[in-house]
């Protein structure tokens, strides 16, 4: 399967379906899109990504914290971390309690 190459993140997430990526699959690497089904993509400015997803979960901190998210291993809480492509927005949807949730899944990426 052929890798297809974007500049920015919010390129690649207008060709997904529902012109979303989230970040399980963001650093799969892959992603559905809306005529080829899943692709395997990369993106040019990975850093700038990585940052948004970070700003959501640290606020603050995302610089230096910058190296967890590009290090993260994916799993199934990863997936509500989600790039908007309609709304150019990096956010993330919450189940019952968001502050022991953003909690959890900083201690995920801690280890």
């Amino acid at each position: 399967m052929k890798t297809r190459k974007y500049k920015t993140i919010q390129s690649a997430a207008r060709q997904c379906y529902y012109k979303e990526i989230s970040l399980v699959d963001f650093i799969n690497g892959q992603m559905y899109h809306k005529t080829l089904g899943w692709i395997k993509f990369k993106v040019e400015e990975f850093d700038a990504a990585c940052l948004g997803f970070a700003q959501v979960i640290y606020e603050r901190k995302a610089k230096s914290k910058l190296h967890l998210i590009k290090s993260a291993k994916p799993c199934g809480i990863l997936r509500r971390l989600t790039y908007d492509s309609r709304y150019d927005h990096f956010g993330y949807c919450a189940g019952q309690d968001y502050p022991s949730e953003i909690k959890f899944i900083q201690r995920l990426l801690r280890k």
